[in-house]
């Protein structure tokens, strides 16, 4: 029998059943999801990859229950709360939030200091050498925080990794390089 509490879901688990972009370490992908790797999309976000089922299907683990529960993703042991945005320069600053569509949010709603605690454990095990991990909660002030962050990433490429597949709207060096 399992300890799965979303197994009495009154929204049938769409979380599993319409698995949409989770932030998973390479080696988490390899584990749970290397076998069905060609049912997956992924996309690069700095050391993370961005993770979903193809065409918004469910998880490929998901047959009625989880099969891999006990083994799951450390994102998915973090529902309902989740891994917002990610930023990087002299320091990698991750953001945990807990607005998911989960109807039982507020009831399976672990720690808050513990949900931290793990997405900081996460950033550590992928920041890079001599880089500290910040993980900033997005409410109260930290939501400014993050709001600023996004909005400074957005229009310049600020803590954009090279490798995410969007690009800043302003070019700042291209500006810089005409008024000289």
């Amino acid at each position: 029998m399992s300890d799965n509490p979303c197994l009495a879901c009154p929204v049938d688990q769409t979380c599993c059943r319409e698995l949409d972009w989770m932030r998973l370490s390479p080696a988490e992908f390899d584990r749970v999801f290397g076998d069905v790797a060609d049912q997956m999309e992924c996309k690069p976000e700095g050391p993370f990859l961005l993770v979903r089922a193809r065409n918004k299907a469910s998880c490929p683990r998901w047959e009625g229950q989880c099969t891999v529960y006990e083994q799951r993703p450390m994102e998915c042991r973090l529902y309902p709360q989740a891994i917002g945005s990610v930023f990087d320069g002299r320091e990698m600053v991750l953001s945990v939030h807990g607005e998911t569509p989960c109807p039982w949010r507020n009831r399976l709603r672990g720690s808050d200091d513990l949900a931290t605690d793990m997405v900081r454990a996460l950033g550590r095990e992928l920041a890079r050498d001599g880089q500290p991990v910040r993980v900033v909660r997005e409410e109260g002030p930290g939501k400014l925080e993050i709001t600023w962050r996004r909005l400074l990433r957005k229009l310049f490429g600020f803590g954009r990794y090279e490798n995410a597949q969007y690009h800043p709207v302003i070019d700042l060096a291209a500006l810089l390089r005409g008024r000289r």
